[in-house]
């Protein structure tokens, strides 16, 4: 029995039809620090297409969203995740037959430290019959009308970490 670990970077990240997708960025003066700016006005949103969960087993799906605040020492942003699956044999069309699960939301708040960094946990528990091997999306959501994102700057997402059990 283990946990099944992997991140999802700003660098890979899709736009969702319909959604504004956050900004991409580079910034940091000794290393190379790359982020997508959710903003605090709009609700912006990315995805990323997983092949396959491969050795997943059962239970939620722990989602770790890594950020940081671009202007606040204080205050919060909410995030959603939501993850669509497909099986490999399923009678449906890939580009119009997909509806989003659930979302799991969380509120972070940012870090006392200018540009710190924060890691927000949520759990999805809308999975929608996954099994190991499915066709996944995974979605990511700055939720700006949720209560707890009084946060007026952007949310410099920086990374979402995926954990599942195997077994």
């Amino acid at each position: 029995m283990g946990t099944t670990r992997f991140t999802l970077s700003p660098g890979t990240a899709r736009a969702i039809p319909g959604v504004t997708m956050p900004e991409y960025k580079q910034a940091g003066s000794s290393v190379s620090v790359e982020s997508l700016a959710f903003d605090a006005a709009t609700t912006e949103g990315c995805q990323w297409q997983v092949p396959a969960l491969l050795n997943y087993g059962s239970g939620n799906i722990t989602g770790k969203v890594r950020w940081y605040s671009d202007t606040e020492t204080a205050n919060g942003a909410s995030w959603g995740v939501t993850i669509e699956r497909v099986t490999a044999a399923a009678a449906l069309n890939l580009e119009t037959g997909l509806a989003w699960n659930t979302e799991a939301l969380t509120v972070g708040t940012a870090s006392s430290t200018a540009h710190g960094p924060v890691e927000t946990t949520c759990t999805v528990t809308s999975l929608d019959s996954l099994a190991n091997g499915d066709m996944t999306w995974i979605r990511l959501r700055r939720k700006i009308d949720e209560a707890g994102d009084n946060m007026s700057g952007d949310g410099q997402f920086t990374g979402l970490v995926i954990e599942y059990s195997d077994t």
